[in-house]
This record gives C-alpha cells, structure tokens and sequence, in this order.
C-alpha cells in the first residue's frame, strides 16, 4: 500500500469518526432552551386553543372494529417568530392577490374600451362631407 493511498484512508475514517462524535454530542434544542431560561429569559407565548381531531380504532374480541372520531381542544403556543412569519407571509399572499387583481381589473377594462369603441370620428367625416354635398345641392335653389 502506497503512502498516499494509506494516508486517505485514515483521512477519511477521522472524518467519519469526528462527524460520529459531533452528531452524538451535539446539544440538543432543550439544553439551549434550558441555558435560556437560567439566564433569566422568559417565554411570550400566547397559547391559542385549536381543536383537533382525533380518530381512534378499537378492536373487538369479537373481531368487531369501532371507529371513535373526538373533537378535543388543546392549546397551541406559538413563539414570537412563529407568529412573525406566520404574519409575514399571509402580508405576501395579500400583496401577491391584490397584484393579480389590480392585473386582472386593468385587463378587463382595455377589453371593454376595445369592445365599446365608438367611431365618431366615422360619424364626423359623414356629417361634413353630408353637409358638403347638401350645400352643393341647395345652392342653386338659394340664387
């Protein structure tokens, strides 16, 4: 075995064995929870009750299968940045429907100047030239 080849190999498994040991020893979100709260932190959730269903199948002696559907409120907290983003991204859903509207009501719009165009200026050029032609007409009657 070559040297290279030798030092690859152990290059490899010390990475395989460091990222064995990171993931085993890594705190978890609790702990950092935990370090929170001894330094003073508080926690601002307001808790909304939702209600939640719940379906439950109960199997018989008898092999009969019971089916019990429950409707059971719980309380549902929600962090700050829970709620941001909550909040955050129904504002972008609003402005992306009001664009679409605002889009939409403009195109209606040309459709309906398009479709109730008015040739007036047809209705001008006959009423000149109409005028044009009777003068001709009635000029000799007047002299």
């Amino acid at each position: 075995m070559k040297y290279e080849d030798y030092l690859k190999e152990v290059t490899i498994w010390l990475l395989a064995f460091g990222i064995g040991l990171w993931l085993l020893f890594s705190c978890s979100p609790q702990y950092h929870f935990n370090k929170f709260q001894k330094k003073g932190g508080k926690v601002e959730c307001k808790g909304d009750t939702v209600i939640q269903t719940v379906t439950t199948t109960i199997k018989g002696k008898d092999g009969r299968i019971d089916t019990l559907i429950e409707k059971v409120p719980y309380i549902e907290y929600n962090t700050r940045w829970e709620v941001k983003y909550k909040y955050k991204t129904v504002k972008e859903n609003n402005d992306v429907i009001k664009y679409k509207t605002k889009w939409k009501t403009k195109e209606v719009i040309k459709t309906k100047r398009i479709e109730e165009r008015n040739l007036w200026w047809v209705w001008l050029i006959v009423g000149i030239v109409g005028g044009f032609f009777i003068k001709r007409l009635l000029a000799p009657l007047t002299r």
